[in-house]
């Protein structure tokens, strides 16, 4: 199956899924039982890492930065302060659609008025970066993903837009792209990284740090 094909069956399959909800979601509307129509949305998360996991998709990053988007708006009521992720997010999506754009021109083909990655770009993004490590301990540990729904989501996006980081770095050395397109990613890879940690301050969750005494190993020798 090419990936053009497994791009179109995981869409239809999308699709058929979201008919199908429609009729359960109105039946829960109805009955005043939204919650648990709130809390089925939430199953839509592990059905796109499924996706990504199957379709190795390179284009999925705004997919899942606009997944943790909607779960930083939701949460907003509890944190005010996540209302500025929320934009930031949505611009960040915006911004790597004007990545694709360009990455899928043949340079003799790019407008000069086409949408593209510029330094103010990266720059905002360094000055997002500053702003939330601002906020934030120093690190004395590797952190793991968890604290909050929010934290992991924002991991997910960064485990994403790395791996987007190094199949543009593999297709450089092939093809001329722009440095600032690499440059973005590697700054976009770090601000998610930073902002899952920010989103557990403003949640008042806290982090989840590595321990290696945790390990089924460790615990077994300790108990000797």
């Amino acid at each position: 199956m090419s990936e053009l094909e497994m791009h179109l069956w995981i869409v239809s399959t999308g699709a058929l899924c979201a008919v199908a909800a429609a009729i359960p979601g109105t039946f829960l509307v109805l009955r005043r039982m939204s919650l648990m129509g709130d809390a089925i949305s939430h199953a839509v998360l592990p059905g796109l890492v499924l996706a990504f996991l199957l379709a190795g998709s390179r284009n999925a990053v705004a997919m899942f930065v606009g997944a943790a988007a909607v779960t930083a708006s939701e949460l907003t009521p509890a944190a005010p302060a996540l209302a500025a992720l929320v934009r930031t997010l949505r611009r960040v999506q915006h911004e790597l659609f004007n990545l694709g754009s360009i990455l899928a021109t043949t340079p003799e083909r790019v407008h000069p008025r086409q949408a593209r990655i510029t330094e103010e770009d990266v720059a905002a993004l360094e000055r997002d970066i500053d702003s939330a490590n601002a906020v934030l301990e120093p690190l004395r540990s590797f952190v793991l993903p968890g604290g909050s729904r929010l934290s992991v989501e924002l991991h997910i996006c960064r485990t994403v837009c790395r791996r987007a980081e190094r199949l543009l770095v593999a297709a450089a050395r092939q093809e001329r792209i722009d440095p600032v397109n690499l440059r973005y990613l590697n700054r976009l890879s770090d601000a998610l990284f930073v902002w899952s940690r920010w989103a557990n301050v403003q949640l008042g969750v806290p982090e989840v740090l590595w321990s290696p005494n945790e390990s089924a190993s460790a615990q077994s020798q300790g108990a000797r």
